[in-house]
């Protein structure tokens, strides 16, 4: 009885989020000619990629595979959140279209 009065494990803290910071790199930021890179290191994996604007509509969305080039010249100017995401990882950053 006294192991379930000091039992305060929650499921949801059991959930384990990393970051994809050392797999994945954008550039050129701020993006000048349309073209947006994306360099994925961990080429085994597939990642879901999201693009979405300041006012947090998803603009592109898409499956990652490899290092691409993503056309964003069809993008206004201005703010925009990229997001990878895989099966227990995620990676975000702003890009800013010019």
């Amino acid at each position: 009885m006294a192991l379930e009065d000091n039992d305060n494990s929650d499921e949801s803290t059991n959930l384990q989020i990393s970051t994809l910071s050392d797999k994945i790199t954008l550039y050129p930021n701020p993006v000048t000619e349309g073209i947006l890179l994306i360099n994925v290191l961990d080429k085994d994996t597939d990642y879901s990629l999201l693009i979405y604007n300041s006012y947090g509509e998803l603009n592109y969305k898409n499956v990652l595979r490899e290092s691409s080039a993503i056309d964003l010249s069809s993008f206004q100017k201005g703010s925009y959140i990229v997001k990878v995401v895989s099966e227990n990882s995620i990676f975000h950053e702003r890009i800013l279209i010019r």
